[in-house]
């Protein structure tokens, strides 16, 4: 009975976190109120894990074995770029901004 209830909230957390154009394995495991969304298309690999209440809304490719931490947003690289004439976030008074590389490949 456990394991049917267990099988039953993991399929809810995909239908309910996992959106559009976003192609994923069975064993992606995405955490309560955690949205995972593609502007064109999203791939998603084996033994992937989305942490609570993260936002991942970018196109591209995640491989296999990658770890999202809670509370964390990933975004594409022309979401907020600062050559488009809209208020840059950067100059928010209350708001920091810093360049940060989260992985690169090392094959």
């Amino acid at each position: 009975m456990r394991r049917l209830v267990r099988r039953i909230y993991r399929l809810a957390m995909l239908v309910i976190c996992v959106r559009r154009n976003v192609i994923f394995h069975r064993d992606l495991h995405v955490s309560r109120g955690s949205l995972t969304t593609a502007p064109r298309r999203l791939e998603i690999g084996r033994n992937v894990i989305v942490g609570i209440h993260a936002r991942i809304a970018v196109d591209g490719k995640i491989g296999d074995g990658c770890l999202f931490s809670s509370h964390v947003g990933v975004i594409g690289r022309c979401d907020h770029d600062h050559t488009k004439s809209e208020p840059s976030s950067a100059r928010t008074p209350g708001l920091i901004a810093t360049r940060s590389r989260i992985a690169r490949n090392t094959a």
